[in-house]
């Protein structure tokens, strides 16, 4: 359904401008909007405005408001942005406003990239996801855990941001290696005998860091840049390691809630189970990778998107992904980030085109509820019970 262009601008001007596919912060919209009604370019008859898309966009808008949300989000399906808003700051200090060129750290949403790496190493045949640690890294003392209890959270191993602290002088440069070494040498305690529970635990995505690193001969970053970031064209992504990486110009700081700063510390030198900075647009390249097959064949992406083991009779995890049963029992994959300050969300329905993107650098434990109501909004299907949605922060 259309609406003419006259009466448009007026109704955008009206709710006070939302976020429809505009990359400027809501502070500024109205201008926009008063701007370009002036404008001869909107004085033409053949332009039109989609009535539906901006029905859907004014209630994401409102809903999306309603969560105090200092960041960026992208609504799309089918790849076309169907809502798109950039609210807040990148830096506290400087009251610096976000963009679309700012950069987030993923946290936990680093995971899929890490477990998509490995899934491309199976594809050439260089991994086997039944094989033990030991056959990439010999020196590994935790024994029978294969490569692919790492990607489903079943390894039993204890969580290094736990420990790691206990063992390691926090002055000192720390990264996945360094985390193998603590590991060999003073063996902290198990969670779980493997493939007994599901636990979920960072310590196992820092170690398929380093098999990616070990069988691939390239530092993670460099395998990231070479493998996912440049054949999508992901040009403002990149692996972050403290002491390492120069911070980037875009780059934002991660904030508590009550605006307190949370500044990198010597866990930021590992990578995998996070670590990875990256845009929204970006990260809808990533997404639209799974259907065009780019860097993973449909075998792959299947595995990836199945889960291996189930939290609860509608939540589990895959390889690298988290698997929710929506209210119309489609599958919802996804996986939370939180990480000093940042809160993610990065949420797909596969079989429906949708996705949904929260980038946030001020922590906002609603965050992790919007994404599945968000979807709601676009299928016209009942939003899950509160107590099963996206709880948590990982």
């Amino acid at each position: 359904m259309k609406i003419g262009t006259y009466l448009w601008p007026f109704m955008l001007l009206m709710i006070g401008g939302i976020g429809l596919e505009n990359e400027t912060n809501v502070s500024v919209e109205k201008s926009v909007y008063a701007e370009a009604f002036k404008s001869e370019q909107y004085k033409f008859p053949d332009m039109s405005f989609d009535l539906n898309k901006f029905y859907i966009g004014l209630k994401i808008d409102s809903f999306v408001k309603s969560k105090n949300i200092n960041g960026n989000i992208i609504v799309a399906r089918d790849g076309k942005i169907i809502y798109k808003r950039s609210e807040g700051y990148a830096n506290f200090g400087d009251y610096k406003p976000l963009n679309f060129q700012s950069t987030f750290q993923l946290a936990s949403t680093s995971k899929p990239f890490t477990a998509v790496s490995i899934m491309q190493l199976v594809e050439k045949g260089k991994i086997n996801l039944d094989d033990t640690i030991q056959k990439y890294i010999p020196e590994f003392p935790y024994k029978n855990i294969t490569v692919r209890m790492l990607l489903c959270h079943r390894s039993g191993l204890p969580d290094y941001t736990k420990f790691a602290g206990v063992y390691v002088n926090e002055e000192e440069y720390f990264d996945n290696e360094k985390l193998i070494a603590v590991m060999a040498d003073k063996r902290p305690k198990i969670y779980a005998f493997p493939n007994t529970v599901f636990d979920y635990c960072n310590t196992n995505f820092a170690v398929l860091t380093s098999i990616v690193e070990r069988v691939s001969g390239l530092a993670f970053e460099d395998y990231l840049k070479k493998n996912i970031f440049d054949p999508l064209d992901m040009k403002s992504s990149y692996g972050y390691r403290k002491g390492k990486t120069p911070w980037k110009a875009n780059q934002t700081t991660g904030y508590e809630s009550n605006g307190k700063l949370r500044p990198t510390d010597f866990l930021d030198g590992v990578l995998g189970d996070k670590g990875i900075y990256s845009t929204a647009d970006d990260l809808l390249k990533f997404d639209q990778s799974f259907y065009s097959k780019k860097i993973l064949t449909t075998a792959s992406i299947k595995e990836m998107q199945t889960a291996q083991t189930w939290e609860s009779q509608s939540k589990g995890y895959g390889l690298g992904y988290r698997i929710l049963t929506m209210s119309d029992y489609s599958k919802g994959v996804y996986h939370n980030g939180w990480w000093k300050g940042y809160s993610n969300a990065f949420f797909r329905i596969p079989e429906k085109g949708i996705t949904v993107i929260i980038l946030c650098n001020k922590f906002n434990s609603s965050v992790y509820k919007c994404a599945q109501p968000i979807v709601s909004i676009l299928t016209n299907t009942p939003p899950l019970p509160e107590n099963n949605e996206l709880g948590g922060s990982e």
